[in-house]
C-alpha cells in the first residue's frame, strides 16, 4: 500500500475541513498545515509522512503534548527534531481532526512557547458570525487557560479590514499610510476576558466587540504621535470607559478623518 499516495489525495479533504471550521489552512509542498492555540499540526505526506505537532514549542509543551497523542492514540513515534511525528505509516482525516479536538478541548497544559507560524496568513472571514466567534473563542482561552488565545492574530482582529475599516485621515496617502484601530486590540481583548469573568453572554461580548473594534488609515507621522508621543499606543486616553467616544484616542491626537 503506498501510504503517502493515500495521504497526498487526502488534502483536499483537510482542507476542505479547516475551512468549514474557520481554522488557518497553510499549504506547503509536503502538505498542510493549522495552528490551534500556539500549537503547529501538520498533515505531512511527503518523505516521513504522518501528523506532526510540536515544531518550535518547548521541551515541555512537546512532553505534554505526548502525553496526550499517547493517552488518545496507539501509536508509535519517528524521531525528529523539535517536533513529534507519529502514525509515520498511515494517518486518517478522522487522526487529524480528533488531534484536533483534544488541543482544543481536552489539552490543559498552558503552551509555554507558542507557535505562531501561519497566524499571520490571510483567512476569509464573514461578517455575520465573526464577532459572535472572537467572542467565543476569548471565552474558550479563559476557561481553559490558554493565554496564546487571546492574541489578535489568532482572533482574526487584523483580517477583517472589509467590514471594520471607517475611514482615512486628511493626512493619508497611499505612500504614506498606517491601520490605526482606533480602540487599541489589548483594550478590547482585556475588556472582553474582564466581562467573561463577570458573567457577561456571548451576545454581549460580541456587541463589545463589534462597536469597537474599526480602523482608521492615518499617516505614519500621526502614527508616531498618537504612539509615542501622546504614549496612546495600547491606552485610550485618562478617564475614558467602554461605552465613550471610540475615536476618542485619534481626536486627542488632532486627528482629522
Amino acid at each position: 500500500m503506498n501510504h503517502k499516495a493515500i495521504m497526498e489525495g487526502q488534502v483536499p479533504e483537510i482542507k476542505e475541513w479547516l475551512a468549514e471550521n474557520d481554522l488557518i489552512c497553510v499549504d506547503r509542498c509536503w502538505g498542510v498545515f493549522t495552528n490551534v492555540d500556539g500549537v503547529k499540526i501538520e498533515w505531512n505526506w511527503r518523505d516521513q509522512h504522518g501528523l506532526v505537532i510540536g515544531h518550535l514549542n518547548s521541551d515541555n509543551d512537546k512532553a505534554e503534548l505526548k502525553k496526550l497523542i499517547d493517552s488518545n492514540f496507539e501509536t508509535t513515534y519517528k524521531k525528529t527534531t523539535g517536533q513529534l511525528r507519529f502514525h509515520k505509516d498511515l494517518a486518517t482525516p478522522e487522526d487529524f481532526r480528533t488531534l484536533i479536538d483534544l488541543i482544543q478541548n481536552e489539552f490543559d497544559h498552558v503552551i509555554e512557547t507558542p507557535n505562531t507560524e501561519g497566524l499571520s496568513v490571510e483567512v476569509s472571514f464573514k461578517k455575520d458570525g465573526f464577532f459572535v466567534t472572537a467572542a467565543e473563542q476569548i471565552q474558550m482561552a479563559v476557561e481553559k487557560g490558554r493565554p496564546a488565545m487571546l492574541d489578535r492574530a489568532v482572533l482574526g482582529f487584523d483580517q477583517v479590514d472589509e467590514f471594520i475599516k471607517m475611514g482615512r485621515s486628511t493626512k493619508w496617502t497611499p505612500i504614506n499610510n498606517w491601520r490605526e484601530h482606533v480602540v487599541p486590540c489589548k483594550m478590547i481583548i482585556d475588556h472582553a476576558v474582564k466581562m467573561i469573568v463577570e458573567g457577561y453572554s456571548i451576545t454581549e461580548i460580541a456587541t463589545m466587540i463589534s462597536n469597537n473594534l474599526k480602523i482608521i488609515e492615518i499617516s505614519r507621522e500621526e502614527q508616531r504621535y498618537l504612539d509615542h508621543d501622546l504614549k496612546l499606543q495600547t491606552t485610550m486616553p485618562d478617564g475614558w470607559e467602554f461605552g465613550d467616544d471610540i475615536y476618542a484616542r485619534l481626536k486627542e491626537a488632532n486627528i482629522k478623518f
